[in-house]
């Protein structure tokens, strides 16, 4: 079930990809969170998504809570964050979802101030210029790429938060993600 559902997901056949994965959820046996945890995990993470593409808001919110609930550590639950993030983006509860990506960069140890001002903008921009004199463009461009994987996640993040900038329109925050 879960290769047939990843097969109907890469045609974007998301409703029978759901069932699929629901399926495959229904065949899992108590207590799989501990016995079956990786198949348990994408299982559900897998299904949540097609979830969401489906417009199945509170099937969605069942897997994701289980995901959240059972997860073994914080990587294991920022799919099934950000899928709700997107839910919360789709269904126009802007402030709720950067409420989360604000509480979900703070886990992961980044912050953006709360208040975006052209003073903490030519800061940030100031603290950048800083970082990069001096370095020619053939050492930026020999850096490896970035493989810490709460990096990683916080970029993903600061993406949806500019996105939402973007779409409300708040010009002013814009230019401190990429800073």
């Amino acid at each position: 079930n879960l290769d047939a559902g990843k097969k109907a997901m890469s045609m974007s056949d998301f409703f029978s990809a759901h069932r699929f994965f629901n399926h495959g959820i229904s065949y899992l046996r108590s207590g799989h969170w501990n016995k079956q945890y990786d198949v348990s995990l994408e299982l559900f993470n897998l299904a949540a998504a097609c979830a969401l593409m489906n417009a199945e808001h509170e099937r969605l919110k069942m897997l994701t809570g289980e995901v959240i609930r059972h997860a073994k550590c914080f990587e294991d639950k920022f799919r099934a964050i950000c899928i709700s993030i997107t839910l919360l983006f789709w269904s126009s509860k802007l402030p709720e979802a950067m409420q989360q990506i604000s509480l979900t960069l703070s886990s992961l140890g980044e912050e953006l101030p709360v208040a975006v001002t052209q003073s903490a903008i030519h800061y940030q921009l100031d603290h950048t210029k800083t970082l990069l004199a001096g370095l020619s463009d053939e050492t930026l461009l020999s850096f490896p790429a970035m493989s810490i994987s709460s990096k990683i996640m916080a970029m993903e993040l600061f993406s949806k938060q500019l996105t939402n900038y973007m779409f409300i329109g708040d010009r002013n925050a814009m230019p401190i993600i990429p800073l």
